[in-house]
């Protein structure tokens, strides 16, 4: 079978969507017409009774009953949405969760708060916020939110307590695959569509309960409570019936997810025995993955192991057997389950040593390398687009030693909201030192003499790390400045802007940092939902897609032949029609003429988006090598299309 890279996982997750969507339809249809039925029966008798006549097709019933199941499904599914609206802080909460601040003194804690930056530093998204559930002896771990940019992880106390810095790896390596999928969405929808149902089937049940205790004794009082206990008991069977086949289809796609991020998880870790023994580890532990949270059942689908206790074949299993889970990963397995002891952690995680890799360390070219264009490696156009959405060890490796490598100080800056602040604005200083100095007065007036203070000393600490490491450190910082509050953030992005048109332009990293930073953190503080698709082909956006060609085949080449031989070359795999589209020089492409386009590509779908971005790459390696300024422009590009890159393009130069 073969293998789905990110954008068919993308793709799968919107169609998974869309039928269930479907389903959900085809279920209300389904209660409607049976609680018509039983609507009209329940007439039907009462009028037989009194020797009345009775037609059994009845459009006004029939109208009543349609909008009364459907205004409650809708508004128990909608309510349910709205609680959730906060995305997976809200999911955390409603589990008991306890958000771990980047200070804890916990060992066990710190060493998950290492791991977890690791990891999204490696997967070229932000660093999500991480819960705790103290209250859970048993072992599992969670990802939730609607998408990456307000997802959180959460793991259980008895995770943090058993698992060696392998299994806890293995873990949030599985997790991330959740976050880079797209399955988080798609699990928040189905908690709103079951709510929905399951509200048909409480109205039911206190329908009935309500003709129960009637308390009249006449012959017609008593006929009339016996009428509403079975109409009630009647509903609330249609309803349960309704959450019956709902948690069948949520407990199908639920198992078959799971297969799919244990394997990630071993392409990510490229190390089978971490995620492995921390299966192994459930099996053997008396408590396993069980959560005893009342929220538990409501979100099942969502946890990395079965926390709710069912048989082990059941079809309302919303996980695989444990067994066939691990035999998948290693086949020599035999059965026996360890016992679990817990374990002792040091207070730092030390990072791992190099890898041995033939011709040293990879270069790191997604990651921003400033605005130069002469360094160039040899770079592989169909690895640079397997890489998307699909980190590595390799990834992990480069962000583990990324971190080990930065000076204690700066690490501090990046883990608090107010220091974070200052790391974004060192950044953005310029090279030049009047420019600088301007940068640093209108600091001073805008955050005041404690900020630019700070800012001027983190910015001495960066220079010694390399500018290819500022990519990550944007990515790193993203994380922590989601906890500022909304005025917080007005103000920093405020000042963002200030010290980016001090010199009066807009230079390559200024607008990375738009897209990556401010673009992101906009969608959070604002609550902005994901815009639907409005392209299927690439004819409504083709002026717009050859103006970002343009742009990358003018920033790879000072020849504007050359650059323009490029253009031609991108356009052949988009089937865009060379007699409609122009090439655009160098000054046609403004960075702001370059965003406004990739606004509306953002709306294409993901196939579109699959071919745009390979024909992207496609300019950029043309002649088989890349340059960090390339990477750096194709970086800012997959972030507003919602395709994450890793940091370090490992693995894409040819060895």
């Amino acid at each position: 079978m073969k293998s789905m890279d990110f954008f068919d996982r993308q793709r799968q997750a919107r169609r998974n969507t869309r039928i269930l969507i479907v389903l959900f339809a085809l279920a209300v249809v389904l209660m409607i017409l049976t609680i018509y039925a039983v609507v009209i029966g329940s007439f039907a008798f009462w009028r037989v009774f009194h020797d009345q006549s009775w037609d059994w097709l009845h459009a006004g019933i029939l109208v009543a009953v349609v909008c009364a199941v459907t205004a409650v499904v809708a508004a128990g599914s909608l309510y349910k949405t709205w609680e959730l609206r906060a995305g997976g802080k809200q999911v955390a909460l409603l589990l008991g969760g306890r958000q771990i601040v980047p200070s804890t003194r916990d060992s066990s804690e710190r060493r998950l708060l290492n791991v977890t930056e690791e990891m999204a530093l490696a997967s070229g998204v932000a660093v999500p916020p991480v819960y705790c559930l103290d209250r859970e002896a048993g072992i599992n771990a969670f990802a939730a939110g609607f998408t990456p940019d307000d997802a959180v992880i959460g793991v259980s106390r008895g995770t943090l307590d058993h698992f060696t810095r392998d299994e806890l790896q293995g873990v949030i390596a599985h997790e991330f695959s959740h976050i880079l999928n797209g399955d988080m969405r798609f699990n928040l929808r189905l908690i709103g569509v079951l709510h929905g149902i399951l509200i048909v089937g409480l109205i039911g049940y206190y329908t009935m309960r309500l003709g129960g205790g009637s308390r009249r004794v006449s012959s017609r009082g008593g006929r009339g409570a016996a009428l509403l206990v079975l109409f009630g008991l009647a509903v609330m069977i249609v309803g349960y019936m309704g959450l019956f086949f709902g948690r069948l289809i949520k407990a199908a796609v639920s198992r078959q997810r799971e297969y799919l991020a244990d394997a990630s998880a071993v392409q990510f870790t490229r190390n089978p025995s971490g995620i492995a023994g921390a299966l192994k580890k459930i099996g053997g532990l008396v408590q396993q993955s069980y959560v005893r949270a009342p929220a538990a059942e409501t979100i099942s689908h969502m946890f990395f192991g079965s926390a709710v206790y069912r048989w082990t074949h059941s079809p309302f299993a919303t996980h695989p057997p444990l067994l066939k889970r691990i035999l998948a990963i290693d086949p020599r397995f035999d059965g026996t389950f360890p016992r679990v002891q817990p374990v002792v952690t040091s207070d730092t995680a030390p990072a791992p040593p190099p890898v041995a890799m033939p011709g040293g360390y990879p270069h790191v070219v997604s990651g921003i390398g400033g605005l130069g264009f002469s360094e160039r490696i040899a770079a592989d156009p169909a690895a640079v687009i397997a890489a998307v959405g699909a980190p590595t060890a390799d990834h992990v490796d480069y962000a583990s030693q990324l971190l080990a490598r930065l000076p204690a100080s700066l690490s501090a800056a990046l883990r608090d909201p107010f220091s974070a602040r200052c790391v974004v604005f060192a950044l953005l200083l310029d090279e030049n030192a009047a420019m600088r100095e301007v940068q640093l007065r209108t600091l001073n007036i805008a955050e005041g003499e404690g900020t630019s203070r700070e800012t001027a000393k983190l910015a001495g600490e960066l220079g010694p790390i390399g500018k290819s490491a500022r990519l990550p450190l944007l990515d790193f910082a993203q994380g922590t400045l989601r906890q500022l509050s909304a005025a917080q953030y007005d103000r920093f992005r405020d000042t963002v802007q200030k010290l980016i048109q001090a010199d009066a332009r807009i230079d390559l990293f200024e607008f990375v940092v738009q897209c990556v930073l401010i673009g992101h953190l906009d969608r959070i503080f604002t609550r902005r939902k994901p815009q639907p698709v409005r392209y299927y082909g690439l004819r409504g956006i083709s002026s717009e897609a050859a103006l970002v060609m343009s742009a990358l085949a003018n920033a790879g080449q000072r020849d504007k032949q050359m650059a323009e031989q490029r253009f031609r070359q991108a356009i052949v795999p988009l089937k865009l029609d060379p007699r409609r589209v122009q090439f655009a020089d160098a000054a046609e492409c403004s960075l702001p003429r370059i965003q406004t386009a990739l606004e509306k590509i953002s709306l294409c779908s993901m196939p579109i988006k699959k071919r745009f971005l390979a024909a992207a790459v496609l300019v950029v390696v043309a002649d088989g090598t890349i340059s960090v300024g390339e990477a750096e422009l194709l970086r800012a590009i997959a972030s507003f299309l919602d395709c994450p890159i890793p940091p370090v393009l490992a693995g894409t130069a040819t060895r």
